[in-house]
């Protein structure tokens, strides 16, 4: 069964209350309070002395509010007794459920103490009175208060039968054998009696020898009251059953509740052994068994710190990673508990189990440090990355040149390899993982920043390039491979991507590269049409005979009619007039006109005008193209 409070610390809880219910409880009150678990309930019982007189209500409801202040919810009742010191039943009952009171079986209205007892705890019985039936819920509570805190043998009082006889007896003819409980009570009876039977000569030396007698008696009913005065010694007989009961936990305890439960036990044994008077026979053995029960608690405290130490370091070293300082805290209460176990003597009950722990705990130290080495090298290694990318993101800010793309990239790419490097398991590489994915991004652009700054510095220097060439052949006028570097040109400016380093300069070129085009490009038209020009004429002034020659400038035509030709036509112009032959003449009509509309046709592609001339230089015509 679970139970909200570890046996070991009901001792403590009731000293606890104790103080408590003295600050709190009307006069101060003494009231010894005493715990114990019984089938799942907190049972409490509160002694005093015969002469206290408690208010019931108060004094349980002061209890609960101690025990509910000291423990907190309770899974079962909370079970409360008042008991006379030196009586076996307790006198008065109530139960409570945690955290609100319910009552109990035996208490149907809840509300209200039971009184177990019919009569008052302060007035003796009387043995001619008949005692009333006892209920059958009153008989389990006082049997259960019974067997949780049974007495001690020296505390119970004499039988009632004796002690009613004594009530009957007069003093002058039954001997004086009174208890010491009761000798305070009916002294002052006997001395009224005295007083008024016998002569005041009587008084003072009888008196003196019942001062005497009286001493005489206490001290021999003190001696005899004490622990193992006369007969067995039940304290050695249950000091060695908690020694060996505390001997077998420590022989299997593995854990610090068991080893504080076995000191507990050893406690109380050497509480007993020690209550053993010097002028008992088994006063020797009590100190020996005492001398037993020291050695067997050495080394105790010791290993229950360890122990604690250890929890400690466990519970901090959980759910890693954790900062440098946790670590070595961490590893500061494994050398604390190292050392404890260190300090446990040879002869402990648990040096065994101090010797089983130490590698272990040796193993988790060298783990830690471990840690707390990986935590400095990774915090170091930070910092230096981070420095590495402070900078490269300062550079992306002026970067402009390709070079200046390519130094950040290279840094980018320093810096996300450094990170996935990192240490695993410390807050270096939990930050790392939280900064991974910006910097990823951050060498991503920083990549296609540089391509596209390669690819503007290139097409850029092409376009650099191919103006050069369109300009040497412009100067040597050969306009078709001007127009063709000029395109080149053109076209390798309209690749730099907008927003680069080179874009502006480009920009600023772009417009004249295009107008040089639009030159070369008129030149080259100008070029074409003089070149077909000249072979039209030099087609239309073939012939055998040679028909003419020409000049060609850029502003004129200018053809000469050979000789031979002109020859020819006035030879062949007389033979028909000689011959009266008309189609000769028609014929030499038709050539004559052709040459002519010939000369007029190139004239008018050309867009020049044409000049002729006979092979004398004498000027026959001109041609003005429309």
């Amino acid at each position: 069964m679970t139970t909200a409070v570890r046996p070991g610390d009901l001792k403590m809880i009731a000293e606890l209350i104790e103080e408590r219910l003295h600050a709190e409880l009307p006069e101060n009150l003494p009231l010894r309070i005493r715990c114990a678990y019984k089938q799942g309930n907190l049972i409490v019982l509160g002694e005093h002395t015969p002469e206290v007189k408690l208010d019931l209500p108060p004094t349980f409801k002061a209890i609960q509010q101690a025990i509910l202040a000291l423990v907190g919810y309770l899974p079962g009742q909370l079970r409360l007794y008042l008991r006379i010191k030196g009586q076996k039943n307790p006198y008065a009952y109530h139960a409570f459920k945690t955290p609100q009171p319910i009552g109990a079986v035996m208490d149907p209205q809840g509300g209200q103490p039971i009184l177990l007892l019919d009569r008052p705890p302060h007035r003796a019985p009387n043995r001619r009175e008949t005692p009333p039936p006892v209920s059958e819920e009153a008989r389990q509570a006082m049997d259960l208060a019974a067997a949780a805190f049974p007495l001690n043998p020296f505390d119970t009082p004499p039988p009632e039968e004796a002690f009613d006889e004594q009530l009957e007896l007069e003093p002058e003819s039954q001997p004086q054998r009174r208890t010491p409980r009761q000798r305070p009570q009916q002294r002052p009876q006997q001395r009224q009696r005295k007083s008024r039977n016998q002569p005041s000569s009587w008084l003072l030396p009888f008196s003196a020898c019942a001062s005497v007698a009286l001493v005489l008696g206490s001290a021999t009913f003190y001696a005899l009251s004490r622990p193992c005065a006369i007969g067995t010694c039940q304290e050695i007989i249950a000091a060695n059953e908690l020694t060996q009961d505390s001997a077998e936990l420590l022989q299997s305890a593995q854990y610090q509740q068991q080893i504080q439960a076995a000191k507990g036990q050893l406690t109380s044994a050497s509480q007993l052994l020690a209550e053993i008077p010097l002028w008992s026979k088994d006063y020797g053995t009590a100190q020996r068994l005492l001398r037993r029960n020291r050695n067997l608690t050495a080394g105790l405290d010791e290993m229950v710190n360890a122990l604690d130490s250890a929890l400690t370091a466990v519970a901090q070293g959980k759910n890693p990673p954790h900062p440098l300082q946790v670590w070595e805290g961490v590893a500061a209460n494994w050398q604390q508990a190292i050392a404890l176990l260190e300090s446990v003597p040879p002869d402990s009950p648990v040096y065994p189990l101090a010797l089983e722990k130490l590698p272990t705990y040796r193993a988790n130290l060298t783990e830690i440090q471990g840690r707390i080495q990986d935590e400095k090298t990774g915090r170091e290694q930070m910092q230096g990355i981070l420095s590495v990318a402070k900078v490269a993101q300062a550079r992306s800010g002026v970067a402009q040149s390709v070079e200046s793309w390519e130094t950040i990239y290279a840094s980018w790419e320093q810096v996300i390899k450094q990170l996935e490097a990192l240490p695993r398991g410390t807050m270096a590489h939990q930050e790392a993982s939280q900064l991974l994915p910006s910097y990823r991004s951050q060498l991503e652009l920083s990549r296609d920043r540089k391509t596209k700054e390669k690819i503007a510095t290139e097409a850029y220097q092409e376009a650099i390039l191919a103006a050069d060439r369109a300009e040497n052949a412009t100067r040597n006028n050969q306009w078709s491979q001007a127009v063709d570097q000029w395109n080149q040109a053109i076209a390798s400016a309209e690749q730099v991507p907008t927003g680069t380093y080179s874009y502006p300069k480009t920009a600023a070129s772009l417009p004249e590269f295009k107008a040089q085009r639009e030159v070369a490009q008129e030149e080259l038209k100008k070029a074409n049409l003089i070149a077909k020009t000249r072979a039209d004429l030099n087609n239309t002034c073939q012939g055998n005979p040679k028909v003419c020659e020409y000049t060609l400038t850029d502003n004129v035509i200018s053809v000469w009619l050979s000789a031979d030709y002109i020859r020819k036509i006035q030879q062949t112009a007389t033979v028909a007039t000689t011959n009266r032959d008309p189609k000769v003449r028609q014929g030499l009509d038709l050539h004559v006109n052709t040459l002519r509309t010939a000369l007029e046709a190139i004239a008018d592609n050309a867009q020049l005008p044409l000049e002729l001339y006979d092979p004398y230089g004498a000027f026959i015509g001109r041609h003005t193209p429309n």
